[in-house]
């Protein structure tokens, strides 16, 4: 397996989580990884965003917490597509990590490679939005989510959380949805596949759990 950069994060407070968002953006605003989507800019955007908000909730305006929670994730989700960004770059090559300044993955021991999960759970919520949760996955620092359909069709997501909710996949036709653990060991076995189908309307439907 190729060696992968993960980010880190913790479970710690918000004052941690903030220091270690600045530290990773500062790393990226180099040439090598320029190209990089989101940008540093937008992610430092999304972090002041945060601490206005953390700032109104010490001040007891308390009907800021779910909407920080809610920052918080959505810097966690351009975080991982940050670091999906930064593996494909280096693919690898540990001379590319070091020379752009960047902390590699942290060797701990003999650590296991993430384990193969159970097959996905999907539950289609209609109006053309699915969730999928990963089930399963031990050793992990973060998931990757892949969605294909016909005619070549497929996306990959990432996330530091095992349930994912999406909303801009094609409605009314199979899909077919499969997870795996990453570490810095690498990648994990891909489960196997669940199908399903996103509703454009109101419409639920059972969750479908028939394998590939």
């Amino acid at each position: 397996m190729k060696r992968k950069a993960v980010f880190f994060m913790g479970r710690n407070g918000i004052y941690p989580f903030m220091h270690r968002v600045s530290f990773i953006q500062s790393k990226l605003e180099n040439s090598i990884f320029g190209a990089i989507s989101p940008t540093p800019a937008e992610v430092n955007a999304k972090l002041s965003v945060l601490r206005t908000l953390q700032a109104e909730c010490e001040a007891r305006n308390l009907s800021h917490i779910e909407t920080r929670k809610e920052v918080r994730k959505a810097i966690e989700r351009m975080l991982a597509v940050q670091c999906l960004f930064v593996n494909a770059i280096a693919d690898g090559d540990l001379g590319v990590l070091e020379a752009s300044g960047f902390e590699l993955s942290k060797v701990r021991g003999h650590r296991p490679a993430p384990t193969t999960g159970n097959t996905p759970n999907t539950a289609p919520m209609g109006n053309g939005e699915v969730i999928i949760k990963a089930t399963g996955i031990k050793n992990h620092d973060y998931i990757e989510l892949q969605v294909d359909g016909l005619n070549g069709f497929s996306k990959t997501y990432s996330g530091l959380y095992s349930k994912f909710i999406i909303n801009d996949l094609p409605v009314g036709i199979e899909l077919k949805a499969r997870t795996r653990g990453v570490n810095c060991r690498g990648e994990g076995e891909w489960t196997g596949s669940v199908s399903f189908i996103v509703y454009g309307s109101a419409q639920k439907s059972h969750i479908n759990q028939a394998t590939a």
